[in-house]
């Protein structure tokens, strides 16, 4: 597979971070940390899209139930993109960290990091 040029500018972000390519939508999705949003960038319409997170969005991952999961500065998410939707599914009890990157391994764990907030 050969590396292949997208669309000039796709996004202007503070912090993009966390790139995740969902094959069920066909779609590439990432975040911007500081701002608090989520993109959806779909290659076959050359569109856009944002969901604006209710925190801080460290990375989104796609579920094979539900839609996505997003990795919000104090847990993890049960995200529906259409709806801005975000349903709490473990949080985390430490008020003095955030989460940082995260992905799946092969057998679909979510592994993710957490940092201080300062």
């Amino acid at each position: 597979m050969r590396a292949q040029q997208t669309d000039a500018n796709i996004a202007d972000t503070l912090l993009a971070e966390s790139p995740c390519w969902d094959s069920a939508t066909r779609c590439l999705y990432w975040t911007d940390i500081k701002a608090g949003v989520i993109f959806r960038y779909d290659p076959d319409k050359k569109s856009r899209a944002l969901c604006k997170a209710p925190k801080m969005a460290a990375f989104v991952l796609p579920c094979e139930n539900y839609g996505l999961i997003a990795g919000l500065e104090d847990g993890l998410y049960l995200m529906d993109f259409e709806q801005s939707r975000f349903d709490p599914l473990a949080l985390i009890e430490d008020e003095n960290v955030r989460l940082n990157d995260g992905k799946c391994d092969p057998v679909g764990r979510i592994w993710f990091g957490t940092m201080p907030l300062d």
